[in-house]
């Protein structure tokens, strides 16, 4: 069907009375309709006869999810416009585990799009709630750092303490260090530890701290630069019989074995001195097999 035929089906059902407002057995109307088949023209058809596109969450999902998280979900830009258009709050809290649009938009791969629509809408304090955490713990858990410099930028302009945004984690997405460390990019760890990002924390996510994650992960260079500020493993068995059989035939693994020794690996060890310290110690390290300098991006 062409789109000509699309906006006179839709206006001659309109022009025949059907109800704008009507819901099915799941509670769902023809605007929730329209907005899942990504159908502009169906919605400003609607938004004419005068459809309810209020920000109330509609019970279509366990989330209670409102229009813009949907749109956004979808990546649906011209809806999401179309929806901010008519006041719409890109940092309204909806649903039993509540979250923003913005959180929701955090997820999105077009980064470019994504950025620009960050950067408008962020408010003046990422606030850190219990589930879903700061826009900044979803900034690392997509390994964005773009985002994330442009999350810490706006937290300094506001004399936000930048130790307790970094170190703030959540239930969904762990601390920021720990997505860095489980996605292997080591800009983003470094930018974080530079801000002054707690290594030598028990906290991180389910695979334990942001060391066992980078175990885990075969991150090498990452497990090297955790280790040699005090991090500590919480979870992984990184020696004995169950490690050697793990790691019969991983370079990398071996690698990371030779690098946890000369302490207590589930011991924090010595903190670095000063934040110059740790900036410094931030620069390129070279690998163990011909000098080359290490990626600073994932493995």
């Amino acid at each position: 069907m062409s789109r000509t035929d699309k906006q006179k089906s839709i206006q001659v059902l309109l022009d025949a009375g059907a109800s704008i407002s009507h819901r099915d057995d799941f509670g769902r109307t023809p605007a929730y309709f329209a907005l899942g088949n990504k159908n502009t023209m169906a919605l400003t058809a609607l938004q004419k006869k005068g459809a309810d596109f209020s920000e109330g969450e509609y019970p279509n999902t366990w989330t209670i999810e409102t229009y813009l998280n949907q749109a956004l979900f979808q990546e649906s830009w011209s809806i999401v416009d179309f929806l901010l258009k008519l006041g719409h709050d890109p940092n309204r809290h909806s649903g039993p585990y509540a979250h923003t649009p913005l959180q929701v938009a955090l997820q999105i791969v077009n980064t470019v799009k994504l950025e620009a629509f960050v950067a408008e809408h962020a408010p003046e304090y990422d606030e850190n709630f219990e589930r879903y955490g700061t826009l900044l713990a979803a900034a690392c858990s997509q390994s964005n750092p773009a985002l994330v410099r442009m999350l810490l930028e706006k937290a300094k302009g506001n004399g936000r303490d930048m130790v307790e945004y970094v170190n703030a984690g959540c239930y969904v997405y762990a601390t920021p260090l720990y997505s860095a460390a489980f996605r292997g990019n080591m800009e983003l760890l470094l930018m974080l530890i530079e801000e002054g990002a707690d290594v030598r924390s028990k906290e991180g996510g389910w695979l334990g701290t942001p060391l066992d994650a980078a175990c885990a992960m075969e991150r090498v260079d990452v497990v090297r630069v955790l280790w040699e500020r005090g991090a500590c493993l919480r979870k992984s068995k990184m020696e004995g019989p169950w490690m050697a059989e793990g790691c019969k035939g991983s370079v990398k693994m071996e690698a990371i074995r030779g690098i946890l020794n000369g302490r207590d690996p589930y011991t924090p060890g010595p903190e670095m001195e000063s934040r110059a310290g740790i900036i410094m110690a931030g620069r390129p390290l070279k690998d163990e097999i011909g000098g080359k300098l290490v990626s600073r991006q994932t493995f």
